[in-house]
């Protein structure tokens, strides 16, 4: 039996033919692929999921949140990665002792506040 399918598939329509076989086929399915699952889960999960009767549904709630949540690292990762480039841009400046003009420091038109180069970095 290939589980995998049960886990997006709903329950067979009823005039499917044979619909008594894949019922029951599907039902036992439904059962392994959701206490699998859901003993995977820490309990704080298990409590939110366990409500959910069908295997299914509690695939597809799961692949939003870690889609959603993945999506969200990713942006995080890059963020990250752009002010480590920075970081090593401002290292780079300072050793070749460079100057930025002061049109480049002010964080815009309307702030006439001086900053210093790691402050505009960590500003952008």
């Amino acid at each position: 039996m290939n589980l995998a399918e049960f886990l997006t598939e709903p329950p067979p329509d009823s005039d499917s033919k044979n619909y008594e076989v894949l019922l029951q086929n599907w039902i036992k399915a439904n059962k392994v692929c959701r206490s699998t699952i859901l003993s995977t889960l820490s309990n704080e999960l298990y409590a939110v999921y366990s409500q959910h009767k069908l295997a299914y549904e509690i695939w597809a709630q799961l692949k939003k949140k870690y889609i959603i949540e993945d999506a969200g690292a990713q942006k995080d990762k890059e963020v990250t990665s752009q002010i480590h480039g920075f970081h090593m841009l401002i290292n780079d400046l300072k050793n070749e002792n460079i100057i930025l003009p002061e049109s480049f420091m002010k964080n815009n038109k309307h702030e006439r506040k001086h900053k210093n180069l790691e402050d505009a970095i960590v500003h952008i």
